[in-house]
């Protein structure tokens, strides 16, 4: 189902005895496609962000993933990575 979960799912994965260990994200940035056009409603000029998500547990079995469309005029991307060392 839609909508937001109480607790992110991180709280949902950990309650089920599925504690996430990390996440990657994979960004691209481009044109919108056509059928991305369509059902967002986009000018033909837009660019947009795609964005995807794999959430994985301590053994790297990926457990959930999460993709999305940005409109790229309308969205920044700000990461914050820890550095080891």
């Amino acid at each position: 189902r839609q909508g937001l979960i109480r607790g992110g799912v991180y709280a949902v994965f950990a309650a089920q005895g599925f504690p996430l260990a990390d996440r990657e994200e994979t960004v691209t940035a481009g044109p919108v496609t056509d059928t991305e056009r369509e059902r967002l409603a986009l000018p033909a000029s837009a660019c947009v962000i795609r964005m995807t998500i794999v959430h994985r547990t301590a053994d790297g079995s990926p457990i959930s993933v999460d993709a999305c469309t940005l409109r790229a005029d309308r969205y920044r991307l700000t990461y914050t990575v820890p550095v080891h060392g």
